[in-house]
């Protein structure tokens, strides 16, 4: 992140010929950090083991690799919103550092950032991360709680992997791959939720040892049940009250009560009365 580009680190405005040397010539005194904008470099501050506060402007877009690797007194950073990228062991072996909150604009943190941060107990990451990269959190052996948002899509190898306090965990329905042994050693895990139905875990890919087999997986959702089928549409002219064909098949001619016929009366006795006229 910081392209390669020398004499980016702080030792050498104290004389170091290399960031490995920061930590024998950045003096003492110099025990708080304020960045105020672009970048910052990979290796920046590496090393500075008397730093123990570190305040990023709102203009900071990204912290480089081993920015702040082996910054041992640091117990406090506050990152600002408008930081889109953590890099590789940024934060490693920052032993002292207790809380972090990632803003919402972060979108990836990368591989071994927080690894060996053994007291951070509270790690708050928020909607809009996307990867945790490998080994981003291992060994974090403080961290008790940890929440991962539903955007992120991508849990890499050990990336929570000895976090052996940390009790409960859901995994939202965005996530579609796990790494090997992402939550391996998380000791104090009994369960871990899954925000979705079983059948959307089955695509979820899993890597080898990615949860000890004393921890289970609970479905938050269950299976949808398939909706009830709707009966087909009557046609035309069968329903009840149709007044067409049926009614017609039962319809008898009209027959007086006494049940004769009185067609056939009315001509045998006008056959019978001209009968008698002839005679």
């Amino acid at each position: 992140m910081g392209g390669g580009a020398e004499n980016k680190y702080i030792g050498y405005i104290f004389g170091a010929e290399s960031y490995e040397e920061n930590a024998s010539a950045v003096p003492e005194v110099l025990t708080s950090v304020t960045v105020l904008g672009g970048e910052i470099a990979d290796n920046a501050f590496y090393g500075c083991g008397g730093i123990t506060s570190v305040a990023l402007s709102g203009n900071i877009t990204a912290i480089g690799d081993n920015a702040f690797k082996g910054c041992t007194a640091i117990s406090e950073i506050t990152l600002n919103e408008g930081l889109k990228t953590i890099g590789t062991s940024a934060f490693e072996n920052c032993s002292a550092l207790n809380t972090i909150n990632i803003p919402a604009t972060v979108t990836s943190i990368g591989d071994n950032a927080f690894t060996g941060c053994t007291a951070i107990s509270e790690i708050t990451l928020n909607e809009g991360l996307e990867t945790i990269g490998t080994s981003a959190f291992e060994n974090c052996s403080a961290l008790n709680t940890i929440n991962i948002p539903a955007t992120v899509t991508s849990i890499g190898d050990n990336a929570f992997s000895g976090c052996s306090l940390i009790t409960a965990i859901t995994i939202p329905e965005s996530v579609n791959q796990i790494g090997n042994n992402a939550f391996s050693g998380c000791t104090a895990l009994t369960e871990i939720h899954y925000a979705g139905t079983e059948t959307n875990w089955a695509n979820v890919t899993k890597g080898e040892n990615w949860i000890d087999e004393s921890c289970t997986v609970v479905f938050d959702k269950t299976e949808e049940e398939p909706a009830p089928e709707e009966p087909a549409p009557e046609e035309p002219g069968t329903g009840e009250g149709s007044g067409e064909s049926g009614n017609d098949e039962n319809q008898s001619p009209d027959v007086p009560e006494n049940g004769e016929d009185n067609s056939v009366t009315e001509e045998t006795g006008e056959e019978e009365n001209g009968n008698e006229g002839t005679l």
